[in-house]
Parts: structure tokens; C-alpha cells; sequence
């Protein structure tokens, strides 16, 4: 696999990105707790959950040679197209802040999966 080059903050929009999936993720697994008749909240905990686990394993070096792009795809993305268009995750408010975040770590992730596609 060729080495990357990264943005120079990848490091720091991957972690926050990750914190806020996480916290996100917490949020809902609250929902669902509250609401056992809606199963598929656990659908969206599993999601951010997963990805936000995803994206905090991996060392900047793993980063720079493209190994986490094995492992996240369209799913991920489409879980953060959700959440920026504030249609996703039954419903969860963020902040102005929080949801450039994710459209920052999405617009990241789509180069870094597909380099070259828009």
C-alpha cells in the first residue's frame, strides 16, 4: 500500500470526530434504553458506535498507509450524511460546531476511502 498524504490536522478532526460519535452514540444508547419498543435506535447506537471505534484504533502511521479505508466505506459515510443533514440518529440535535464536525470528518473520509471522487 503507497503512503498518504494527510491533511495536516487529520490527526485532531479524527479524534474529535470520534469523541463526538461517541457521545452521540451514549445519547441514543439512553434513548433506546428508554424506548425497548423501538429497536432500531440500537440500529444507529451500533453505527456511531462502530465507526467512532473504527476511526480511534488506528495509529497515525495506519493513517498515512491506508489501512482504515479497509474498514470503513458508504455505510460510514452515509451515516455521516445523515447526521449533517440533521435527518439521522432519530433525531439528535447538535450544535452549528458539532455538525460542521461531522461535515468535515465526512468530506475527510470520502477523499481518504475514494481519492479522486467527489
Amino acid at each position: 500500500m503507497q503512503p498518504r498524504d494527510l491533511p495536516a490536522d487529520f490527526r485532531e478532526l479524527v479524534t474529535a470526530g470520534a469523541q463526538l460519535l461517541e457521545s452521540l452514540g451514549a445519547r441514543l444508547r439512553e434513548e433506546a434504553t428508554r424506548h425497548p419498543e423501538k429497536p432500531e435506535i440500537w440500529l444507529s447506537v451500533r453505527d456511531l458506535e462502530g465507526l467512532a471505534g473504527r476511526l480511534g484504533i488506528f495509529t497515525d502511521e495506519d493513517w498515512r498507509r491506508g489501512f482504515p479505508g479497509t474498514l470503513m466505506g458508504g455505510q460510514d459515510l452515509g451515516v455521516l450524511d445523515e447526521l449533517f443533514a440533521g435527518n439521522g440518529a432519530h433525531g439528535l440535535r447538535m450544535s452549528n460546531e458539532q455538525t460542521s464536525l461531522v461535515g468535515r470528518l465526512r468530506a475527510f473520509l470520502q477523499q481518504y476511502i475514494s481519492p479522486g471522487v467527489r
